[in-house]
């Protein structure tokens, strides 16, 4: 699902809380949104990226993001994504409204956590930050 079971935020607000700059989580198949907590990036899953499964037309696990995060000398900058498409078993940048669907989505998971997004036009990128 797109949405991180009950028990995983507390989890990965305590790794923060022990000292961890970045939680990067897997294997839900779908993205799931982005939290920013204490300053540090929450990636509740990042979904499929390389994958030989049927896709499942309701959660769409063939959408997903190259995922950048930008750090500077105050810590977290930005997290920028790409939005992806897996065609034929092969990761492509999705385009157009493909590309713009895909990250109006996370955009709204993003929103549920409090992060704040952007849409680079130019670029076609999502653009996560604090």
């Amino acid at each position: 699902g797109y949405r991180p079971p009950p028990e995983h935020p507390p989890l990965a607000h305590a790794l923060i809380e022990a000292g961890a700059d970045i939680i990067f989580g897997h294997s839900g198949h779908v993205f799931r949104g982005i939290e920013i907590y204490q300053g540090k990036p929450i990636l509740y899953c990042t979904g499929d990226f390389i994958d030989d499964y049927a896709v499942d037309e309701i959660e769409r696990n063939d959408q997903s993001f190259i995922f950048t995060v930008e750090w500077g000398k105050k810590g977290l900058e930005k997290i920028v994504l790409h939005p992806t498409l897996i065609r034929d078993m092969q990761a492509q940048l999705a385009t157009g409204e493909e590309a713009q669907e895909i990250a109006t989505k996370m955009r709204a998971l993003c929103e549920e956590f409090g992060s704040q997004t952007g849409w680079d036009q130019k670029d076609k990128t999502l653009i996560v930050s604090r």
